[in-house]
């Protein structure tokens, strides 16, 4: 990871009043940084992605807050999502081939939905909504063309960006624990006082933290954030 040391020394992992206490502070100083790149950069699309990654990490962040005495599947939830906003993170500042696949990937999930809703079997039989919605995809695929975008039949998976930016090992081991605890399994059904237990709680609590900080670090040096917003995020 780019900042462990320096990550290691805003984690908590103490009371429930100490983590609650931290995530606040993290997510005022997120939101800090997200203000002042409105304020002082460009508008442009590479910002603009950058931009909404950030608000989406620090809306997990919401959620994990949210999830303390909550049942263990919302915790597991946002430590999922921000370990593959991370992901999403590494891989866009990486290359612009990449950049341009995320972006295009944001009008093929639209084109899918759509055409997931035209096979509803209510709106089938509804011709002008039919014609509204097959209009709405190809303006879509019309956009993509404009820009140059590449037709992404569908999005990377999490493993396949986790390969890429070279944290396989690492994702081989958390999605064992994820598709366990996120999902109603047989596990977490029949066992929940087991699935839910501390030690599974601190370490969902403790990588959803480094994630999160993790991709503040990259986003705020790839925007040259003022040390003074950047440094000592739970201070």
């Amino acid at each position: 990871m780019q900042t462990d040391k320096a990550l290691k020394d805003h984690l908590r992992n103490g009371t429930e009043s100490d983590l609650k206490l931290a995530l606040e502070k993290m997510q005022e100083r997120f939101l800090e940084v997200s203000n002042w790149v409105i304020e002082n950069k460009e508008r442009n699309n590479e910002n603009l992605a950058l931009y909404n990654l950030l608000s989406s990490v620090i809306q997990y962040l919401r959620v994990l807050y949210i999830s303390i005495n909550e049942n263990i599947s919302i915790l597991a939830l946002s430590t999922r999502s921000l370990y593959e906003l991370n992901l999403t993170i590494r891989s866009v500042l990486e290359t612009s081939e990449n950049f341009n696949s995320w972006c295009s990937e944001a009008i093929t999930d639209k084109i899918q939905i759509l055409e997931g809703v035209l096979g509803i079997q209510t709106i089938s039989s509804m011709s002008k909504q039919r014609e509204i919605l097959e209009t709405e995809i190809e303006r879509l695929k019309s956009i993509r063309d404009r820009h140059n975008l590449p037709t992404i039949k569908s999005p990377a998976s999490a493993g396949q960006i986790a390969k890429e930016v070279g944290l396989s090992e690492e994702h081989k081991n958390l999605y064992k624990l994820f598709s366990k605890i996120v999902h109603p399994s047989s596990y977490l059904v029949n066992d929940y006082k087991n699935a839910a237990s501390t030690e599974i709680k601190m370490i969902l609590q403790i990588h959803a933290q480094i994630y999160a900080l993790d991709s503040f670090s990259r986003i705020c040096a790839h925007f040259n954030v003022p040390a003074e917003l950047r440094d000592n995020v739970n201070t």
